[in-house]
């Protein structure tokens, strides 16, 4: 899937998710059962000891939204259920190990529509995946637009923690879980605001 075919997949399918109760239930349901609550961390060295103290280290630490996520919208327990979300929504998503500004350990999160080539010549870029002659990745670029100018960033593959279901050797990015059902929703929903019109244009007008 070529970087224009997967970004009007994502375009598409995040419509479909604002506007189909459907498409918005299941993926939310399978982020919802995959993750529940939260997938917890728990140490199993022999010293229990050891054990209890880092584990109360790691809830200190992700338990709050204010020391866990850079935007200081997720915890950790919730932090999962976005990515499963994003994932199979846009396809793929980029969490970032990162710091703050005093330089406090931080995950910062990068949807779909955030990584790309940006508007720079970038040959040697794949969809915003920089890769290797294995086709692994080297970096990823993430984009932004501040003050009316877009601007990017590279960021290292080995301060990432890419999530993504690859269906394909070669993929560099990946694909909504939805892109073969994308085209066959879309005429259900305008088959279904077509029947709807017409039933109320012929409550509204008589046709002779």
């Amino acid at each position: 899937v070529d970087s224009w075919s997967r970004t009007e997949l994502m375009k598409r399918t995040r419509a479909m998710y604002n506007g189909i109760g459907f498409v918005r239930g299941l993926i939310n349901g399978i982020s919802r059962m995959v993750c529940g609550t939260g997938l917890a961390v728990q140490p199993t060295t022999s010293s229990p000891e050891w054990n209890r103290k880092s584990q109360q280290v790691f809830a200190r630490r992700t338990s709050s939204r204010e020391t866990f996520h850079l935007a200081r919208k997720y915890a950790f327990p919730s932090s999962q259920r976005a990515v499963m979300r994003g994932m199979l929504k846009d396809g793929d998503i980029l969490p970032v190990l990162a710091r703050t500004e005093i330089g406090a350990l931080r995950v910062a999160l990068f949807e779909g529509n955030q990584i790309g080539n940006g508007s720079t010549d970038a040959k040697d870029l794949v969809d915003g995946v920089r890769l290797d002659r294995h086709r692994g990745a080297i970096s990823y670029r993430a984009v932004s637009i501040e003050g009316g100018k877009q601007s990017h960033v590279d960021i290292p593959a080995r301060d990432c923690l890419f999530v993504a279901d690859f269906e394909r050797v070669g993929q560099a990015r990946g694909v909504s879980c939805l892109y073969h059902a994308v085209n066959r929703l879309l005429d259900r929903g305008e088959i279904l605001a077509a029947t709807t019109k017409g039933i109320k244009l012929s409550a509204q007008i008589g046709y002779a």
